[in-house]
């Protein structure tokens, strides 16, 4: 599964993501403050242009906009692939 956030916000979001076995990817803003909270059964995560502490993965914008984006994500086997729009393709 595939999802794409990146793009203007209006306004701060709370999303919440459910993926069972499979990969995820999550595609995000760059202009945003972002915070991706994982929750995971056996998956790996990768991460790029954010972030880790513990389980939370966090971009330089996060606590200094006015949009901010709260992401949790609940995985259960798999791949998990976080990707800051602009730090790879």
């Amino acid at each position: 599964m595939s999802i794409d956030l990146t793009g203007a916000w209006a306004r701060s979001a709370e999303i919440e993501v459910r993926a069972g076995a499979g990969a995820l990817a999550l595609r995000l803003p760059e202009y945003a403050g972002v915070q991706v909270g994982v929750r995971k059964g056996v998956a790996n995560v990768d991460a790029y242009g954010l972030r880790q502490m513990g389980s939370t993965y966090t971009n330089d914008r996060f606590g200094q906009t006015e949009t901010e984006l709260d992401i949790d994500i609940l995985a259960g086997v798999g791949t998990i692939r976080l990707v800051l729009e602009g730090t790879i393709d």
